[in-house]
């Protein structure tokens, strides 16, 4: 999604592949994201340092997760450089990263968490489940 793009609501999606918000206001409501299902996981296109990709990222705009389950992400669940994002429940299982195996904030992100669930997140470098 890009800035200036109409409000977006998608509800109970299986989503194998990395999303990308840059702008707008995007809902994603019980979406489960997982592994994708290519051979080689995850795409790498536009990843910095030839690491794999987030399942979840988000630039800019407003993104609400409710009750989301994000689980195996290698190279991470969710990246929030810009914009804004809140999870309303949920849970992130067994996602790996060099960096916040569940969740990393850098920029000028913000983020607001409220009952969600970290589990068996793990990091190689630092922050298992959330790195800020």
């Amino acid at each position: 999604m890009r800035a200036c793009a109409p409000p977006v609501t998608l509800h109970g999606l299986s989503l194998g592949g990395e999303v990308r918000v840059e702008g707008g206001t995007v809902v994603l409501d019980h979406c489960h994201f997982g592994p994708s299902s290519g051979a080689g996981g995850r795409r790498l296109a536009n990843v910095p340092s030839g690491g794999a990709a987030r399942a979840l990222s988000i630039s800019g705009g407003d993104v609400v997760l409710a009750s989301p389950v994000f689980e195996d992400c290698l190279g991470g669940a969710i990246n929030v450089s810009g914009g804004k994002l809140r999870l309303l429940g949920g849970t992130l299982r067994r996602n790996h990263a060099a960096r916040g195996g569940a969740l990393i904030v850098s920029g000028g992100g913000e983020v607001e968490l409220i009952n969600a669930t970290f589990e068996d997140n793990s990091a190689s470098l630092s922050g298992g489940a959330i790195h800020v």
